[in-house]
């Protein structure tokens, strides 16, 4: 889980693991990854990452109404040390038209760092 695999130029992150054998192979699930970031290595050059974003749109609080939240969004990853360094809590970056803040890490999924974030407003 959490590896990036490039077919036709299209990237993809590994989402599921792959532990036992399912019809006589080994399998797992990929997605699409809809967008990248870019990371400097360690030589100050751009390494893009790929990336999968989607939109909290819905949660429910506790007296029981809906919330729709237009301001955030999660972001999957793959989880290396890079990538932890480069997206610590509140660091900020552009994306999509717009500056987001790291709000909260997810490392439930081993190898997939998801990645909580909201909208900040852009500087003046």
């Amino acid at each position: 889980m959490g590896d990036v695999v490039t077919f036709k130029d299209i990237s993809y992150l590994v989402v599921t693991e792959t532990i036992i054998k399912r019809h006589g192979k080994f399998k797992s699930t990929m997605r699409y990854c809809n967008n990248q970031l870019e990371v400097t290595g360690s030589e100050g050059e751009s390494i893009p990452v790929p990336i999968i974003i989607e939109e909290k749109s819905l949660q429910v609080d506790g007296s029981g109404s809906f919330r729709v939240l237009d301001n955030e969004i999660n972001i999957t990853l793959q989880d290396n040390e890079i990538n932890r360094d480069t997206y610590s809590l509140n660091t900020e970056f552009l994306l999509i038209n717009g500056n987001w803040k790291v709000t909260q890490h997810n490392y439930t999924n081993k190898g997939l760092l998801i990645l909580s974030c909201e909208s900040i407003a852009m500087p003046a």
